[in-house]
């Protein structure tokens, strides 16, 4: 393999993410103590398991290749909501990630490897950086909300800008609603926009698979409603429109098509407990490519939302010592 090319980096990704992925299943298993599982929360998870049964089934009979993701990803979100995960670790994965991304940004820029990242330019001349996950949204999506998830809500707006993954700076505006001045979600709102714009996401010509055209022609897409609201158990990233047409990476057909409406309906309902704007957002984040629904990216996700449970926990108890004094 050819180390003067990110490309290299790539094949080992799935390597690298479920290791990644083993090592914090096993930090949780460790570091964590159990909780009991109410009686909803079991009626919950066993219609979800019955669903990712229907959803196999279902993208068996249709002819398509399938895959045992959605039972993977109900068994982490069983295993990851009946434990109190430990919150301490977050700055310290903050930190190994911010590692890995300055010596990524030290071999870019001083062109070490000359070639090594001369693919991967989004705007001004930026790297999209590979991180520790090798995976350009995964990194982005880690270190910017662990940043936010620890209190730093202006920082982590502006440093999303710079790895040129712009549905990870969506999901930023979504998450920050109420939380900063009108005048900072104006701005961050204005460079949201104009940064689609430099990188093509509002083109409406000819061929085009611009977010905005996809958007605007979804109804032409050809879809199998079937896998839809049951799913398919398949992990389609292309779809073609009845003109002939294909767009690849629309996230939103991709997790119907994987899990179904009503998988994703009960996941919703099953994290009801946790903070609904950050749910929101990593929602709108679906939009293009699903970070917060791969294996690794899923349980980034469980852990975000107990940190911020957590915090709000804190803060809260805070509000009530500070009446009672």
């Amino acid at each position: 393999m050819n180390i003067t090319s990110i490309h290299t980096a790539f094949y080992y990704s799935p390597y690298i993410q479920y290791s990644i992925a083993f090592i914090l299943l096993l930090l949780f298993f460790m570091r964590s103590p159990r909780t009991v599982l109410d009686l909803e929360e079991l009626v919950i998870y066993s219609s979800m398991f019955v669903l990712c049964v229907v959803s196999y089934i279902n993208g068996i009979s249709m002819g398509y290749s399938v895959n045992i993701k959605p039972f993977v990803l109900t068994i982490l979100l069983v295993f990851l909501n009946s434990r109190l995960l430990p919150v301490q670790y977050l700055k310290y994965f903050l930190y190994i990630l911010v590692a890995f991304l300055v010596i990524e940004y030290l071999i870019a820029y001083s062109q070490v490897i000359p070639t090594f990242h001369s693919n991967y330019i989004r705007a001004a001349g930026l790297i999209r950086p590979v991180g520790l996950f090798l995976d350009f949204h995964l990194t982005s999506y880690a270190i910017v909300f662990s940043l936010l998830v620890l209190g730093y809500s202006k920082s982590s707006g502006l440093i999303s800008m710079f790895f040129g993954s712009y549905q990870i700076v969506l999901g930023w505006f979504v998450a920050v609603l109420g939380k900063i001045k009108l005048i900072y979600i104006v701005i961050s709102l204005f460079f949201i926009v104009l940064t689609l714009y430099s990188v093509g996401h509002f083109y409406l010509g000819e061929g085009s698979e611009s977010m905005l055209s996809v958007l605007l022609n979804i109804l032409t897409y050809d879809k199998d409603y079937q896998c839809f609201i049951f799913g398919c158990s398949t992990n389609l990233d292309s779809f073609t429109s009845s003109e002939g047409a294909s767009v690849s990476d629309f996230g939103y057909y991709r997790i119907l098509y994987q899990f179904g409406f009503l998988w994703i309906v009960l996941l919703i309902f099953s994290l009801r407990k946790y903070n609904k704007l950050f749910i929101l957002a990593n929602i709108a984040m679906w939009v293009h490519y699903p970070i917060s629904l791969g294996i690794l990216g899923f349980i980034i996700f469980i852990y975000f939302l107990h940190c911020i449970k957590y915090k709000e926990y804190i803060d809260e108890n805070k509000k009530v010592k500070a009446v009672t004094v």
